[in-house]
């Protein structure tokens, strides 16, 4: 049995009820087609109303009023059932005025009133309105309330209805058209997840398949919803790292994430793909290789070094000597490809593709029988979108080839084919779709991905982060980055470009590892060297460029991750009532206690914000990886936070520093205002700090001063006759500070002698 009484409500019971009920199969939506005040009134008092009720009115201002225990019915949605053996189910619906009417509520019960398994809420306003975001706040609150005494989550249309689903003739205008019944169930679906979650709202960000989420928000509900994959993303909250795994909302299971292990997945060093050429030109020296320590190495196989007959391939084997000569650790990733056959696949529509396919798959399965124990992974196909190879082809190919590899070598890690070049999602849909269960690792392709914004906003196709944790998402399986890279004459804006390239790799890795490995399995640096090209980390003459020393630094001395944490120790928001027109004087002291510097942006502290501007609206759009404090308050509509200020400077390890500012309210109104403190474009540090109520009044009039003054008086005729009119003309001037208040009767009014203003009323 549920609680009665929502604790946030204020307590108008009423007469007016059904003891018990039926179950509870949806919150019905209303209007009261009037004020807050004549609506609960009218639905209390049982004589004024004998005839209807509700569980809760809420109004404009976000206050609730329950008048009927949520256990028992209200008289708001009733319908009366019609026997008639002529009709669907044995009969027809009624309203209250004894109107046939036809609901469009799919789980009504035919032959029971509906007030005995609904709750209903009426709203203050009139159906053409738009809610207020108080009101609409306070709804989605008591929304979150009801599913936790339930144990229900939001449907639109079917536990969640106006009720115009019930009465489509009296009531087909309510609660209104400008509800929206899926916006308000993934509000509060979301809204209750992240209570659940975080219940005291401390840091938290998501990583998404298409975007870094900063919560709450109704999004992350949304591609829940249309996600179903072995993991897809991940929450950090509370320094434990949480996936979001396999789940049904049919079967209304809550549980959208369970705890990652409590030990931290193994930090992601580089690896190195060799680019095709003679083997001396694009593979590092023995020596290299050891002050390089890459993880692993790729390498393509060719044609004319392979056996067909028995799988060996005599590069493979002088590349293995080199690795372990190098480091016994080294590990090999074998790629087979066109190159290997000397045979490009046949076109599309081709009658030879299913020949081609059994080539390919008999000599995987060689390979990996002669190799079994030597190299650590067999990579099927390079870029099969860029070699114009349809996905369902390439997914054919791939799936005759992995059970090959399997009998040979059953614990050999088989990888799909790199997909070009970070955005190719589509193209990896297909694949997995035809060959779900034919790789163990997906192959992907980066390049041009900015590294959370980096080198700046334009650059590139879109971010590394998104693209592969889209990319995960889709492939249901980690992904193996077997390509990764930058050239020195992409376009590096102010940053010169060897220097673009390395900074590039070290953010690039430091995303990937971030992501985890249970993410990004392997990532492959492209390349060592590529003759009279720009890439690679050494040029023609053999010149070690930065890149080659930021691999050296990833590999041999990962940078640790930051430790500690950012803190805000003190918000003091005053004062909290003040008149319209005034400054709400805003101070947040924020303590580093990181053991890294904090970069910050404008605008600086002391800025003054009006009330409805934002920090977007001033000019201040955020710069990726800044800090900033900011302001946020209840009902805001619009971008979260949107009064920010800098830090006034980098922020030192274990400094602190008072961050104020001022924002001009003019809307008469009490709400909680808030601090938060974000990483720009990354995460929400901190919010729900200082948590104020703000009261803002109307301005008290200023003292009067001065007097107001008789200028002239007229009084004509002097002499006149019984029965005659005495004009009466007096001029007035306000000599003060403030307008002079009246009352009637209006200039022109007649008097008879012997009456007086009181006899007149």
């Amino acid at each position: 049995m549920a609680t009665d009484w929502y604790p946030q409500a204020d307590k108008y019971e009423t007469t007016k009820f059904y003891p018990g009920n039926l179950g509870r199969r949806a919150v019905v939506m209303h209007i009261a087609e009037g004020s807050y005040a004549a609506a609960v009134k009218w639905l209390q008092d049982a004589q004024l109303n004998p005839n209807s009720s509700a569980h809760f009115v809420i109004a404009k201002d976000g206050r609730i009023a329950q008048l009927v225990s949520i256990n028992d019915g209200a008289w708001a949605n009733g319908l009366k059932w019609n026997v008639d053996a002529t009709k669907p189910h044995g009969g027809y619906w009624t309203n209250a005025r004894g109107v046939q009417v036809t609901p469009s509520w799919p789980d009504i019960v035919p032959g029971q009133n509906p007030n005995f398994y609904t709750i209903s809420v009426e709203h203050e306003g009139y159906y053409q309105e738009t809610w207020t975001p108080e009101m609409y706040a306070a709804n989605t609150k008591l929304l979150v309330w009801l599913a936790n005494e339930y144990d229900i989550w939001w449907t639109p249309y079917r536990n969640l209805i106006g009720h115009y689903a019930i009465d489509n003739v009296d009531r087909r205008n309510c609660p209104g058209p400008t509800v929206n019944f899926v916006k308000m169930a993934e509000d509060a679906n979301t809204a209750r997840l992240f209570e659940m979650l975080v219940p005291d709202q401390k840091s938290v960000h998501v990583y998404g398949t298409t975007a870094l989420l900063s919560l709450p928000t109704r999004a992350a509900i949304t591609y829940l919803r249309e996600t179903d994959v072995q993991v897809y993303g991940y929450l950090d909250f509370d320094g434990v790292r949480w996936y979001i795994s396999q789940y049904s909302f049919d079967n209304q299971l809550p549980y959208f994430f369970q705890a990652a292990s409590t030990v931290p997945t193994a930090a992601l060093f580089p690896s190195l793909c060799l680019n095709p050429g003679y083997r001396d030109a694009v593979t590092p020296s023995v020596n290299e290789l050891r002050d390089l320590q890459p993880q692993w190495l790729r390498a393509l196989l060719f044609q004319q070094f392979q056996n067909f007959s028995t799988g060996q391939n005599t590069e493979l084997d002088w590349l293995l000597e080199r690795a372990a000569q190098a480091n016994p650790n080294l590990k090999i990733l074998a790629l087979i490809n066109p190159e290997t056959f000397n045979q490009v696949p046949p076109p599309t529509g081709s009658g030879e593709w299913n020949a081609y396919i059994a080539r390919v798959a008999d000599l995987a399965g060689k390979i990996a029988a002669f190799y079994h124990g030597k190299i650590a992974a067999l990579e099927v196909w390079n870029e099969p979108d860029v070699q114009q190879i349809l996905p369902e082809n390439y997914a054919a190919l791939l799936h005759a080839a992995y059970p090959k590899i399997k009998a040979a070598n059953p614990n050999l890690p088989v990888i799909s084919a790199g997909i070009c070049c970070g955005e190719g999602f589509e193209y990896l849909r297909r694949v997995v779709a035809a060959a779900p269960n034919s790789f163990d690792g997906a192959g992907w392709h980066v390049y041009a991905e900015r590294a959370d914004g980096y080198p700046f906003a334009s650059w590139g196709f879109g971010e590394l982060r998104n693209s592969v944790n889209q990319a995960r998402a889709i492939a249901g399986k980690p992904l193996w980055v077997t390509e990764i890279g930058a050239q020195l004459d992409w376009n590096w804006g102010d940053i010169p470009p060897a220097q673009g390239v390395a900074e590039y790799m070290k953010r690039a890795y430091a995303i990937l590892s971030d992501v985890g490995r249970n993410q990004v399995a392997q990532a492959f640096w492209f390349t060592w060297r590529i003759a009279n090209e720009s890439w690679g980390m050494v040029d023609d003459a053999g010149n070690k460029r930065p890149a080659w020393f930021a691999f050296q630094q990833l590999a041999q001395n990962a940078p640790p991750p930051p430790t500690g944490a950012v803190e805000i120790t003190n918000v003091t928001l005053t004062p909290t009532t003040l008149e319209a027109g005034q400054a709400l004087n805003v101070s947040v002291t924020v303590h580093n206690g990181t053991n890294a510097t904090l970069a910050t942006q404008a605008p600086a502290p002391n800025f003054v914000y009006n009330e409805g501007e934002t920090f977007l609206t001033r000019g201040y759009a955020e710069v990726h990886d800044a800090y900033r404090v900011g302001i946020d308050f209840e009902g805001r509509v619009g971008i979260d936070h949107p009064y920010r200020w800098g830090l006034g400077g980098a922020l030192a390890p274990n400094e602190t520093r008072v961050i104020t500012g001022q924002i001009r309210l003019n809307t008469l109104a009490a709400k909680n205002y808030w601090a938060g403190l974000v990483q720009e474009k990354i995460a929400w540090k901190l919010d729900n700090v200082g948590k104020t109520q703000i009261t803002v009044a109307a301005p008290t009039p200023p003292p009067p001063t001065g007097n107001p003054t008789i200028l002239a008086v007229a009084l004509t005729p002097q002499t006149l006759t019984a029965g005659q009119m005495l004009n009466v003309s007096v001029t007035v001037r306000n000599d003060t500070n403030v307008p002079l208040a009246t009352q009637s009767p209006p200039p022109g009014f007649t008097y008879l002698e012997g009456e007086s203003f009181l006899a007149h009323g």
